[in-house]
């Protein structure tokens, strides 16, 4: 009986080792089978790349799509991909030129922050110019205050020659990324197609949206009041994901965001947040334990700050670039832009806030 039972376990030990062999035979032929299609994969794109290269040997390596920036020889691909950036960026300044109301530009503090495509940009103190021929009428272009010359003096050019200046467009290759999304704020009940030119070095911007207006700013400053009994210096606790977290105030602007340095962070790390989301430290607070600080004036000057996020739900990213062409361009915008909503302030306590990060 004892030599059946042994007997029995050798063949089910025998059975394992040929189950295992079958597997590793079945991935090492999916190994090969692999590596053959990547190798077809490789000599397909060394195909295409020379017959890129020959197609453009054949214009002389000239960039024929640029008005005037000039002849140079580029990488085939990369020279395909700038031609592409250039003629967005030249569709969108010259529908800019069109619509723009640049005898009357306005000037306002925002503060607030704008996710759109997957980029996000901190609006400060701006300057805006109403497009009041473009669809809906309600459009705005919104940029920096240290942009409203050179992006004004730009557009006027534009309207008046007809062309955009050749040296505007280096320089927003250079620097400048051009994205198409959805933008949600606490004056939208529902998402809104929106144009963002994005700094890739700062959190600047320059916006193309119905949004921000001086109603639903005010409407947002009324239901956030500046708390005149919080000064830099104090102990304070800040909301994040319905959690509170300890810290030191560290200074409140003019539009109603204030720094906080957390205990939970490195030093040299700010997280900034509108008022609204920060209360005084209590004796019973249920805050995470802070740790000693030492005065504002001893610590470690902030050498880079994470702003949190003040727009109600972050904008889904879309899976399209700027129309190809101004009509379509307009398309864009061709959606009935939502009104200013009375539910605003209801929608203000549902903000979606970042946490600052480590240096």
């Amino acid at each position: 009986m004892a030599s059946c039972q042994i007997a029995t376990n050798y063949t089910s030990d025998d059975d394992d080792e040929d189950m295992l062999q079958l597997d590793y035979d079945e991935a090492c032929n999916e190994v090969v089978e692999l590596a053959a299609e990547l190798k077809a994969a490789k000599i397909e794109v060394e195909q295409l790349l020379m017959r890129l290269k020959s197609a453009c040997s054949r214009e002389g390596g000239v960039r024929p799509g640029l008005n005037g920036l000039g002849a140079s020889i580029l990488p085939p691909l990369a020279n395909v991909i700038e031609e592409q950036r250039a003629e967005e960026l030249r569709r969108l300044f010259s529908w800019l030129a069109q619509h723009a109301d640049l005898e009357h530009p306005h000037i306002m503090d925002v503060g607030f922050e704008v996710p759109i495509g997957g980029r996000t940009v901190l609006l400060h103190r701006v300057v805006q110019w109403s497009l009041t021929s473009a669809p809906s009428g309600k459009l705005l272009l919104t940029a920096p205050i240290e942009h409203k010359e050179p992006l004004g003096n730009l557009l006027a050019s534009t309207r008046a020659s007809g062309v955009v200046d050749a040296q505007a467009i280096l320089h927003f290759l250079g620097g400048w990324d051009l994205v198409a999304g959805e933008l949600t704020t606490a004056a939208h009940l529902q998402p809104e197609p929106s144009v963002l030119l994005s700094n890739r070095t700062s959190t600047q911007g320059i916006l193309v949206a119905s949004w921000p207006t001086c109603e639903a700013l005010e409407v947002f400053h009324t239901a956030c009041p500046v708390r005149a009994d919080l000064c830099p210096g104090d102990r304070v606790e800040v909301e994040y994901d319905d959690k509170w977290y300890s810290g030191t105030l560290h200074s409140i602007d003019a539009s109603n965001m204030v720094s906080i340095r957390c205990h939970t962070d490195p030093v040299g790390v700010l997280t900034v947040t509108p008022l609204s989301h920060v209360r005084r430290l209590g004796a019973s607070s249920s805050a995470e334990p802070s740790s000693a600080e030492p005065p504002l004036a001893e610590q470690e000057p902030v050498t880079h700050v994470e702003v949190a996020s003040l727009v109600g739900t972050e904008a889904s990213t879309v899976a399209a670039v700027v129309a190809s062409d101004s009509d379509k361009l307009q398309q864009i915008f061709a959606r009935e832009v939502p009104t200013e909503s009375q539910t605003i302030a209801q929608r203000i306590l549902a903000h979606r806030r970042t946490r600052s990060s480590a240096l």
